[in-house]
């Protein structure tokens, strides 16, 4: 009895292991109509050095912004999809030294061409639904809805891959971040893959919180991704991140101040509301 019971264990293991060991190929489920949405959320803390003709000050800094973005395949077939990309709802909270600053206006909106791959063909930046000069400006914009938008996307695997394997993807003008992932785990019971991800990004300089000011700077993280291999979704994805600015003049490459921030960022699939179900 005890013989049949340590081959049978044996067994288990081995068929546990092929299991494990076999190759799977994540795919997004998109098709011309689909509607879903994912929770997003921003939180943590660092530095504001600003430099003067005296010296440096440094302010500590909080933040903290949780989101709603809706998706929605408006067209395609095969492998290009038109996916817009809206936040409906989000609340953000700066606070800088003893002074805090709301902002309830929606995040950047975008509108991408995508593959059942993950990839990104195409990006523009949506218009806002309101006048951006009739929202009150915070001292920081921490908007990163780029980096979020790409977290719902999952940073797919190019190719079939078995646990354990690696892959990397260079930036591009679309999708600027550089990623080296690493296979965790696919398909068993759950039905799900799980993937670890680094990203490197640099931030392109944009105009600052006055018009003769321009703000860049880099972006690195280090996220898990739990997808869902029969809907082809990212279920959650999360992880620190490290995002660092740096304010300057451009006709003087005068450099006003820098900020190093320590985030963790997360985006989960919204199963308890439908995004087509109405306000």
């Amino acid at each position: 009895m005890a013989n049949r019971f340590a081959l049978l264990l044996v067994l288990s293991v081995l068929l546990a292991a092929g299991l494990a060991a076999e190759p799977i190929s994540p795919r997004l489920g998109l098709k011309s109509g689909d509607r879903f949405a994912y929770r997003e959320s921003l939180e943590g803390g660092g530095t504001v050095t600003r430099h003067t003709a005296d010296g440096e000050v440094k302010l500590p800094l909080k933040f903290r912004a949780t989101s709603r973005r809706e998706f929605l395949v408006a067209e395609g077939a095969g492998d290009r999809f038109l996916v817009t990309a809206r936040c409906t709802a989000t609340d953000a909270t700066l606070t800088l030294a003893d002074q805090s600053y709301r902002q309830q206006r929606p995040w950047r909106g975008f509108e991408l061409v995508a593959t059942p791959a993950g990839a990104v063909l195409d990006a523009v930046v949506l218009p806002p639904d309101e006048d951006p000069e009739q929202a009150e400006p915070m001292p920081l914009d921490l908007d990163v809805g780029e980096l979020l938008v790409m977290m719902a996307l999952g940073w797919l695997p190019p190719e079939s891959l078995e646990p354990g394997a690696t892959w990397a993807a260079p930036a591009d003008d679309k999708a600027p971040f550089r990623v080296r992932g690493r296979l965790a785990a696919g398909r068993g019971a759950t039905g799900e893959a799980v993937w670890s991800t680094r990203l490197e990004a640099t931030i392109p300089e944009r105009v600052g919180p006055a018009p003769e000011v321009r703000a860049g700077g880099t972006l690195t993280g280090d996220f898990e991704v739990r997808f869902g291999l029969e809907p082809g979704r990212v279920i959650e994805a999360g992880g620190p991140l490290d995002l660092r600015l740096r304010f300057r003049r451009p006709e003087s490459d005068t450099e006003l101040a820098t900020v190093a921030l320590h985030l963790a960022a997360r985006v989960v699939l919204d199963t308890g509301r439908r995004a087509d179900a109405g306000a």
